[in-house]
């Protein structure tokens, strides 16, 4: 039996037999530092030759930007799907189920089939283990996976969302001139990794349109990023699509309007009104448990925080009442807080876990106290409370509001998924 790399030992164990192995065997990945930078998309490109290069498969859609990739990337596909065709969606991070990382139609696959991806995805990791001494990261594994279930399933298309940045990322490693090429909205985010300022932010993510013929940009709230954008598309030669803003500047109608006008490039003809499907998990999701609702969406950056609180205004009316947030320790501790308090009176606040059997790479979050405390500076009007777990959050926010109140839940994907569970177990 093939054998797949412990990341974290150098040691190697048996491939996935079933649900359980698979995660076990997908958080090794996040065990150790994968190659960074240059090094790090070289490393990719190896690793995904190992297994026939599958990105270079199909016509393909990269979404580079900082905000709203998933969601452009999920509504293209559903536009797509209406339409006829089969895709292969790759998204990141995932909320429930990592499966969210490379759906089918949009749809999880099923796990006859992510097994059968994960062991051929394995025998390409452990190539790479004996010939560099080093195994392809996370997020890597997650992308390749993406590739190979869809070249399982013959899918026509494949609708690639992008990590970090787009020069480096694991995901810039599409060799197809047919490919498009979508820029979302940009803002300040990774600011260790990508630079200081937005023009250096959206160098680095532009420059995923190497050898890419088209580019369709999203409406931008920074005319920096417009104009940035332009300027290097004419020095790449590139073509250039722009997608106006919407009045009212609704990041949902907009990100539908990017898919849109990208459905009608890549088919040639006018683009189907199929109205704003539901969105995945994690984006504005309404959620009801024991008669009070809360809406959960990982709004992990100052960017994401506002656009949450005008889509709560439009949406309900005002700011939530209160809101449960976890903030990962990479992101901005002083703008995150600042955007917090005003996106309700009352902020409690938490920590999250990494991945089940995972560690080293795995995101941390900032310390609670830390948080809360960045938010009393920022706001010294609005009340803080520091929870010792989702569990005690959740009742401390229902304690707090009215039974018809709105609780926002946000910050991490990853403390979205604990405060799922909390909510779930609430309710039993």
């Amino acid at each position: 039996m093939p054998t797949s790399p412990s990341p974290d030992t150098g040691r190697a164990t048996t491939p996935p037999g079933d649900e359980a192995e698979f995660h076990l065997w997908l958080n090794r990945f996040a065990a150790h530092k994968g190659p960074r930078g240059a090094e790090g998309r070289a490393h990719a490109e190896r690793f995904l030759a190992t297994l026939g290069d599958p990105q270079n498969r199909v016509p393909t859609i990269h979404v580079v930007g900082t905000a709203g990739k998933g969601t452009i990337a999920h509504l293209l596909t559903s536009r797509l799907v209406a339409r006829g065709h089969t895709v292969a969606t790759h998204m990141s991070p995932h909320v429930d189920d990592p499966r969210e990382r490379f759906t089918i139609d949009g749809r999880l696959p099923d796990w006859c089939t992510v097994l059968a991806a994960a062991s051929e995805v394995d025998r390409g990791a452990e190539e790479m283990l004996r010939t560099t001494g080093r195994s392809p990261s996370y997020f890597a594994v997650t992308a390749a996976m993406s590739w190979v279930v869809g070249r399982a399933a013959a899918t026509d298309f494949s609708v690639v969302e992008a990590g970090i940045g787009g020069r480096f990322d694991a995901t810039n490693v599409i060799e197809r001139t047919d490919r498009i090429l979508v820029v979302s909205a940009i803002g300040l985010d990774h600011v260790d990794v990508l630079g200081s300022t937005v023009t250096d932010i959206t160098i680095e993510k532009v420059a995923a349109a190497r050898g890419c013929s088209l580019v369709v940009l999203a409406p931008q709230p920074h005319p920096a990023a417009s104009a940035t954008v332009i300027a290097e598309l004419k020095r790449m030669g590139a073509d250039l699509v722009k997608v106006p803003p919407t009045d009212g500047h609704d990041w949902r109608v907009e990100a539908d309007s990017v898919a849109a006008a990208v459905e009608a490039l890549m088919l040639g003809a006018s683009a189907t009104q199929p109205g704003i499907r539901p969105l995945p998990p994690g984006r504005v999701e309404h959620v009801h448990r024991n008669g009070r609702d809360f809406i959960l969406d990982g709004a992990h950056n100052e960017m994401k925080l506002s656009g949450l609180l005008r889509t709560l205004v439009r949406d309900t009316g005002g700011p939530a009442a209160c809101v449960i947030a976890a903030v990962g320790r990479s992101k901005d501790l002083a703008s995150c807080a600042a955007a917090l308090s005003r996106l309700a009176p009352i902020v409690i606040t938490t920590e999250f876990d990494t991945y089940p059997g995972s560690v080293g790479t795995m995101p941390a979050s900032w310390p609670a106290a830390e948080l809360a405390a960045a938010v009393e500076i920022a706001s010294p009007a609005t009340r803080t409370l520091v929870a010792d777990s989702h569990t005690s959050a959740t009742t401390a926010a229902v304690q707090l509001t009215e039974p018809d109140a709105v609780i926002a839940v946000t910050g991490s994907f990853l403390h979205l998924s604990e405060m799922r569970s909390a909510l779930e177990a609430a309710s039993r």
